[in-house]
């Protein structure tokens, strides 16, 4: 069976549905609009994924409001910065 969907701003799920996804996501031209821009103010915690960094359990996370995640490519978050 075939759905067709259509694309909403990322606040109408929640707006008009009362549903809640968990996290936003965003587009920005650089890594220093990342954070130069951040919606929020400032990120309260900051993860960059990399295959030579260390592994953190959910329970050494810090308390925190605003996360990003930032997701390395194939040569790692260090071949972005």
């Amino acid at each position: 069976e075939v759905q067709k969907g259509v694309a909403v701003e990322p606040s109408e799920p929640r707006t008009k549905s009362g549903l809640y996804w968990g996290f936003q996501t965003r587009l920005a031209k650089s890594l220093k609009a990342v954070f130069e821009e951040c919606p929020f103010g400032r990120y309260d915690l900051t993860i960059g994924t990399s295959e030579r960094g260390e592994v953190l359990g959910l329970g050494r996370l810090p308390k925190f409001q605003h996360l990003l995640v930032a997701f390395g490519g194939l040569g790692g978050f260090e071949e972005v910065i």
